[in-house]
């Protein structure tokens, strides 16, 4: 089903015969590790397409949302500076 929506929005996209387009995820159902992920890249293989793991976590897109209302110019920034921060973090994230 997942495979199935990413299809149709590719199709409904139009994008052009030789774009590769990455696809990223995100929620609780993808924290089941390769239950779900292994399957859905194999799939996406049929696609000009690459499922790719997010990057940041979650907490973060509410931050750079936040910041957006603040100031535009300076969430553009923030992005950089939350990937460096959270390397020095342990557990490391998939950035």
């Amino acid at each position: 089903e997942l495979y199935l929506s990413i299809k149709g929005v590719y199709h409904a996209l139009s994008f052009p015969l030789d774009a590769h387009v990455k696809v990223t995820y995100s929620g609780g159902l993808f924290s089941e590790g390769n239950f779900i992920i292994a399957p859905l890249s194999r799939l996406m293989e049929q696609l000009p397409a690459e499922l790719v793991p997010p990057a940041l976590p979650p907490v973060c897109g509410g931050i750079l949302l936040a910041m957006q209302n603040i100031s535009s110019n300076r969430a553009k920034n923030l992005c950089p500076v939350l990937k460096s921060e959270l390397q020095k973090e342990e557990p490391p994230w998939n950035l």
